[in-house]
């Protein structure tokens, strides 16, 4: 998927030079990082310890927002993944155009990640719930886009209205999947919108 992310990619080589602001709000962002000497300390902490010290820094507002949600090491990995996501897009928006498009090109990598875990949980029957635990909307999909995708009727209309992939490229991938795996691929079909409360239906039982 990667690779077919690079033939998209524009040949137009990117002009880049020096950008003072980000810099500076760079730094400033870098300030924020813990030190060695926190996660020494935090090596000694229970989850609900290390949530509590997360919480008296800048993950604030992500432990209180999951807090009601989650509880020992996922809320920890959600707070975490969550201002991850935040402040990458953040350094996008701050960035002047050209650097704006590189950084836009690095965040590819979580719109193919978050893309192959939408698969994989319409294939195991995830619901909503668990799929939005596992993305990191930091790419050009956000979370309600990536929830939309999830709700569609076929993997063929989730590639075609990412817009993440050349249609055409993605569809051959898929076609390549059908072949290797066509049971696992038969009986998703034979269920429409998988994962979010649909029964199964008659003839796809077992493994399927």
């Amino acid at each position: 998927m990667q690779a077919l992310l690079m033939k998209k990619q524009e040949t137009k080589k990117i002009q880049l030079g020096t950008y003072p602001y980000t810099y500076v709000r760079t730094v400033v962002m870098r300030t924020l990082l813990f030190k060695k000497e926190d996660y020494q300390k935090m090596l000694k902490m229970s989850f609900s310890e290390i949530a509590r010290y997360l919480q008296d820094s800048q993950y604030r507002s992500e432990i209180d927002k999951l807090a009601p949600l989650y509880r020992g090491a996922a809320l920890v990995e959600q707070a975490l993944n969550r201002n991850m996501a935040h402040m990458l897009t953040k350094l996008k928006r701050i960035s002047p155009e050209e650097l704006g498009k590189l950084i836009g090109i690095y965040l590819k990598r979580y719109d193919v990640y978050n893309l192959k875990t939408l698969f994989r949980a319409r294939f195991t029957k995830a619901d909503e719930n668990a799929l939005d635990a596992l993305l990191i909307p930091a790419g050009e999909l956000d979370r309600q886009k990536l929830k939309e995708l999830f709700h569609k009727n076929s993997e063929e209309a989730i590639l075609r209205e990412s817009k993440l992939l050349p249609f055409k490229e993605a569809e051959r991938a898929l076609q390549r999947f059908q072949h290797v795996h066509p049971a696992s691929y038969g009986c998703q079909k034979r269920r429409g919108d998988i994962g979010h409360g649909g029964k199964e239906v008659s003839g796809c039982k077992g493994s399927c």
